[in-house]
């Protein structure tokens, strides 16, 4: 058994932008979380030369060009940071090798896919973390903490929507291939919308949507949009597109309740804004969330020291750590796991189904398996 201080070897799979992102949260994770240290051990990547650059860059000790040779070394955490049609098959080996796993999000192109991961997880003595980081922006996680109080009483609407542009014009690249990505905008982004809905209203029941692909010839959808009821009866609508004009990284959410309501938007983290009820009618405030009583504020800056994207990732991934070291209670919202995953690619594949429905013709509602 390894002792408390001996360090958690991390081997990253992929090189690009969302790698680059893993391997900056990994070397923050001490100043964050009270886990065991980590040692950045090796990397791997289709290209030895981008391997090694990496390597440089963020002072790992290996660079391979097979990812095979990462899940066969001497690493205890395989971190995969590739496209989405290699998720299944590189996470499924490290797992059956006896590593512990953080897989990007999604666990695989399709539910099925998603399915046979989490069923190779279930059984094996492992754990298998899915990247779903905007669970841990402490505005994210002061919204659940006001929604578990009861602030907004009863829950009986929601909006979550997550809007980009960069596939506006021609769109290239594997996340534009049918094949390679599995599904466009809803899985992309759309997943993100999903695992927040679920994390912070709760378990999905039933999804009727519509899809659209703007941009001529493209194999995957470009936006969609849907109707949503939860397990506990409240509907709402989930949306999610590349192609908005002007929203750069625009995640937004709102959810109301008979005394209130609160709403949040990616493009200005910091910030919530909520409605109470008082003796005079409801009432509207903003306010930063740094307060240092505000969730995990204190492990960041003094208060009043605002926040960036980053602060997503490095605590996802400060709590995947203390997880694996067994003191992770203190975060708002647990990091994902491979149930996680799993139903967010539930709610992906019922989107598509009832979208293709009602291209042909069929006003369907589809349900959401596997969630209770």
């Amino acid at each position: 058994m390894s002792s408390p201080e001996t360090p958690i070897r991390i081997g990253i799979v992929g090189t690009g932008f969302i790698a680059r992102a893993h391997a900056e949260a990994y070397r923050r994770v001490r100043d964050l979380g009270t886990g065991r240290p980590v040692e950045l051990a090796s990397v791997a990547s289709r290209r030895l030369d981008n391997a090694r650059s990496f390597a440089d860059r963020h002072g790992i000790r290996d660079a391979m060009d097979d990812w095979r040779g990462l899940v066969g070394a001497d690493v205890d955490l395989v971190d995969v940071c590739t496209p989405n049609d290699s998720h299944v098959e590189i996470a499924g080996a490290a797992i059956d090798a006896g590593h512990d796993v953080v897989c990007e999000k999604p666990l695989g192109r399709d539910a099925t896919e998603a399915r046979g991961l989490a069923d190779r997880v279930e059984a094996s003595t492992r754990r298998l973390f899915c990247v779903f980081n905007y669970r841990f922006v402490p505005a994210v996680a002061l919204i659940a903490e006001l929604v578990r109080s009861g602030e907004f009483g009863d829950l009986h609407g929601f909006r979550f929507d997550y809007s980009q542009d960069w596939g506006l014009g021609e769109g290239t690249g594997w996340k534009f291939d049918g094949v390679a990505a599995g599904s466009g905008s809803v899985g992309d982004l759309g997943s993100h919308a999903f695992d927040l809905l679920r994390a912070l209203v709760g378990p999905i029941d039933w999804i009727s949507a519509r899809t659209t692909t703007v941009a001529p010839g493209r194999s995957v959808d470009d936006a969609f949009v849907s109707l949503v009821t939860t397990v506990g009866g409240v509907s709402g609508t989930v949306s999610s597109s590349r192609v908005v004009p002007g929203a750069k990284n625009r995640l937004a959410l709102e959810i109301t309740g008979t005394r209130g309501a609160v709403s949040w938007n990616l493009e200005r983290l910091n910030e919530i804004t909520v409605v109470r009820e008082t003796p005079g009618g409801f009432e509207r405030t903003t306010r930063l969330v740094t307060r240092s009583a505000d969730p995990s504020i204190d492990r960041w800056w003094p208060e009043g020291h605002v926040l960036g994207w980053e602060a997503a990732m490095f605590g996802n991934l400060a709590a995947v750590i203390e997880t694996l070291s067994g003191r992770a209670d203190w975060w708002a919202l647990p990091p994902a796991d491979h149930r996680d995953g799993l139903a967010a690619a539930l709610a992906v594949d019922a989107t598509l189904a009832s979208a293709a429905d009602a291209t042909a013709g069929a006003a369907t509602v589809a349900p959401v398996g596997g969630e209770s």
